[in-house]
Order: structure tokens, then C-alpha cells, then sequence
């Protein structure tokens, strides 16, 4: 079935622009954090999705066991969305298709421990 999905993922991102990308929380670590430090995890199996300047979802995917997701739509300018509510801050923020030649999105959530 995974495989399956994930074919499925590969066919839409290959009907538009592609966007990749990997979503990850943290801090992680207890205690202090170092600046820069590399206090996080993978946010598995949340939902990203691009939406439109109406509001409207044009793409949604859905992270993999590793944060990753990958999505397609019509070129353009699109807010970026990570759907989960448990989380402190997961702040949306504007993207434009196509992204030629860029590495992949890397989304950080806050999950509020410090």
C-alpha cells in the first residue's frame, strides 16, 4: 500500500510544478539549547498544504517517515500551510512556483518546549 502512495505522490508531482520539501520539530533536546543545534525530529504524517490566493487548497501531501512530502500545482504564488494543531507554531509562509534549481523547503515547527 505505501508503495502505491507513493506512486501515486510521484504522478501528481510530475502533472506541475514540483515543490519538496521536509518538515521537522523541535527543540527536542532537554535543557538549554545551543544555537544552531540540531535538537529535531521529523514531523511524520502531518499534512502541507498550497493554498491559493483565495484561500482554496490547489495541492496537498501528506509527510513520510522520514518529514518529507513533495506536492504539485500550477505555477504561481501560493501560502504554504502545515496542518497541526498540537503544535505551538507552524508558521505559514509564501512560495512560487516554479522554485527552478532550489534545494527543497526546510519547514522547522515549534513545539514550544525550552
Amino acid at each position: 500500500m505505501a508503495v502505491l502512495a507513493f506512486a501515486a505522490m510521484i504522478a501528481a508531482a510530475s502533472s506541475g510544478s514540483r515543490l519538496e520539501g521536509l518538515v521537522v520539530i523541535g527543540p527536542t533536546c532537554a535543557g538549554p539549547q545551543l544555537r544552531d543545534s540540531a535538537c529535531v525530529a521529523p514531523l511524520v504524517g502531518v499534512t502541507v498544504r498550497l493554498l491559493d490566493a483565495s484561500g482554496r487548497v490547489a495541492a496537498e501531501a501528506v509527510t513520510d517517515a522520514t518529514g518529507a512530502f513533495v506536492v504539485a500545482a500550477p505555477d504561481g504564488r501560493y501560502q504554504l500551510k502545515v496542518m497541526v494543531p498540537k503544535i505551538t507554531r507552524c508558521e505559514a509562509f509564501e512560495v512560487s512556483l516554479p522554485r527552478p534549481n532550489a534545494a527543497p523547503l526546510r519547514i522547522t515547527c515549534d513545539n514550544g518546549m525550552r
